[in-house]
């Protein structure tokens, strides 16, 4: 059964990709676009411009950089919805080496998702968090992979790195897709358990025979 939700940040609730783009052209003289890098599909940017990771945050993190992203259209529909139909919603979110990085990502829930702090969990080692309460939700396969292996449960979403022309759609539709995986998994392990509902679910054979 899921008890707690927990929520990556950078491109499942913001707009991580659009500023980052437009400063890399920028400085290494560039037009790569949204669309264009979401049929490249790599999640380590600079791997796409050909240059370090030391260049790419020296390029990329300006002083305002983490507070000034804008929300993705459906992040507080997402954040809403998953709490009400799923479970309570933790932001898991991998900050940078820059400490203004964690106080700017307190400040950008606060003002985008109306949550305090203590609704922050920041830290690159996310699968510290897992257990088979704890459900997962992110854009980057590693993290969801880690996740995994320490026996948490995880839906890896679509992400404007990876995806042309993102919508809530595509995105809730992985979610419910994931979910309803979640619970054939946990209904083969256990016939008879409480699904996220609260409610009580019984597995059948394909004759209609309940185990």
């Amino acid at each position: 059964m899921i008890k707690n939700v927990l929520l990556d940040l950078d491109g499942v609730l913001t707009d991580f990709l659009t500023p980052a783009l437009d400063k890399l052209n920028a400085r290494y003289n560039k037009n790569i676009t949204v669309e264009d890098y979401a049929k490249i599909g790599i999640f380590d940017i600079e791997q796409a411009y050909g240059i370090s990771s030391r260049d790419f945050w020296i390029t990329v993190e300006t002083a305002d950089f983490w507070s000034s992203l804008k929300p993705l259209p459906w992040a507080k529909e997402l954040y809403q919805k998953l709490s009400k139909v799923v479970a309570p919603v933790t932001i898991a979110s991998s900050p940078s080496k820059n400490p203004v990085c964690a106080l700017q990502k307190t400040a950008w829930i606060k003002e985008h998702l109306g949550l305090e702090n203590t609704n922050l969990m920041l830290g690159s080692r996310k699968y510290l968090m897992a257990n088979p309460n704890n459900l997962l939700i992110d854009d980057y396969p590693k993290n969801i992979k880690k996740f995994q292996e320490h026996g948490g449960k995880t839906i890896c979403v679509p992400s404007s790195w990876n995806t042309p022309d993102l919508t809530f759609e595509k995105v809730w539709n992985v979610i419910e897709e994931g979910l309803a995986d979640i619970d054939r998994k946990e209904i083969r392990i256990n016939p008879v358990v409480r699904d996220r509902h609260g409610g009580l679910s019984v597995q059948f054979d394909t004759k209609g025979k309940e185990f």
